[in-house]
């Protein structure tokens, strides 16, 4: 989805040239449908490869009710409820501003789930312990 996200906001920001309308239609596409999306894919990958990340080893299958999802839950809320409170500010031309979903715009986040929840503190300690 993330991919998704970056290459809608890229389209409507202008900042890729043209509209790729099979962009995010269906989970696979075939070879014609490829060679149109290729110059996307690859402005995509630039993009989100010129972020910065962190990343926590968490040592158990993915699942809503895994460590994972808890950690991933809890990171998204805590977050996504800093960005109304102004503790985070992106710049006026950020990306995700293009991205036509609001979640994104109004969290500064490339997510749209868990982003209106209350996230739990003790998600916090957790975190902690894989550090």
């Amino acid at each position: 989805m993330f991919r998704q996200h970056v290459g809608r906001a890229l389209m409507s920001s202008g900042k890729f040239p043209a509209v790729v309308e099979s962009w995010g239609v269906g989970g696979t596409a075939n070879r014609p449908t490829l060679g149109v999306e290729h110059e996307l894919e690859r402005e995509v990958s630039l993009y989100i490869g010129a972020l910065p990340f962190t990343v926590v080893d968490v040592p158990d299958e993915p699942g809503p009710e895994s460590l994972r999802g808890t950690i991933e839950r809890g990171a998204i809320a805590l977050l996504s409820a800093a960005a109304p409170r102004q503790c985070v500010r992106a710049k006026d031309d950020w990306l995700g501003f293009s991205a036509g979903r609001l979640a994104i715009a109004e969290s500064l986040l490339w997510n749209v789930k868990h982003v209106n929840e209350t996230y739990d503190p003790t998600f916090l300690m957790m975190l902690a312990d894989l550090a």
